[in-house]
């Protein structure tokens, strides 16, 4: 089976944003991104930010973890834990928002001929074999110089935020 998806995951300050751009105008794919958040909390009938910041708090080790499953589980319910719970009034479990976004990557995957950039998708994709995973990094000097300039910040600052 050939390549239908690539997966682009890139650290802080990579331009791996930039380079999905590029890669998906090139092959002719949909450039996939934002879409999956949007996507996500529309299903958890949450804010786009919340959805980021879940993203944003888990750590990698738990990102790598929980990619390690043969394919994400399919989204349950808004308002239901990963052991089916409820969350009361505090909204949908972290859990299930996470998954909302593994499920949109999974569908982005099952049509094809998409660049998905972010979200973790190389990892919730690992075990298709119809998707080029590509990690995109660059220099720690080449990071922090691009972060500072896209925050606002000192170089001192971004090299801390791009490690």
């Amino acid at each position: 089976m050939g390549c239908r998806v690539v997966a682009i995951s890139a650290t802080d300050g990579s331009a791996g944003q930039q380079l999905g751009a590029i890669v998906a105008r090139e092959l002719g794919f949909q450039l996939v991104n934002e879409q999956i958040i949007v996507r996500a909390a529309r299903e958890a009938g949450v804010t786009a930010e919340a959805i980021a910041d879940v993203e944003r708090r888990k750590s990698v080790l738990a990102r790598v973890l929980d990619s390690l499953a043969e394919r994400p589980f399919p989204a349950m319910a808004a308002g239901m834990s990963g052991d089916g719970a409820t969350t009361g009034n505090l909204g949908p479990s972290p859990d299930l928002l996470r998954g909302l976004i593994r499920d949109a990557l999974w569908e982005s995957a099952e049509r094809g001929n998409a660049v998905l950039v972010a979200h973790a998708a190389s990892l919730a994709l690992a075990n298709r074999t119809d998707v080029l995973r590509v990690w995109v990094t660059a220099s720690p000097e080449t990071r922090a110089r691009r972060l500072a300039e896209a925050e606002a910040i000192g170089e001192a600052e971004a090299k801390k935020l791009g490690r």
